[in-house]
């Protein structure tokens, strides 16, 4: 009985620091969409205009050159089309689908 009981409490541990996790993502997605966004702001208040970045000058960075158009899978659509949204509102979004998923696990703790 003690052997299910400790097992129990190894999968609430373990639960716990997935929604720690995740919610330490969502809470940097969401500073670093604050933060694109207070950047795009300087530009427009500086008089340098307004400083636009998308989501794919982020997947670009982190994914690479796009593939060619004739090799492009689903994947690689769903991206184009995800890539045409601003930087700072793709963060933020993303911040606050971790911050889903950390409640998730929190309540599964």
């Amino acid at each position: 009985m003690s052997e299910k009981t400790e097992r129990a409490a190894a999968a609430s541990e373990g639960m716990n620091i997935l929604s720690v996790i995740c919610t330490g993502l969502a809470i940097l997605a969401f500073l670093g969409g604050a933060g694109v966004f207070l950047y795009e702001v300087f530009g427009f208040v500086s008089g340098n205009g307004w400083n636009t970045l998308q989501l794919s000058d982020l997947l670009f960075a982190l994914l690479g050159p796009p593939p060619q158009v004739a090799e492009m899978g689903a994947g690689s659509r769903i991206l184009a089309v995800l890539s045409l949204a601003p930087l700072d509102l793709g963060l933020m979004a993303l911040g606050w689908i971790f911050s889903k998923i950390g409640n998730l696990f929190e309540k599964m703790s």
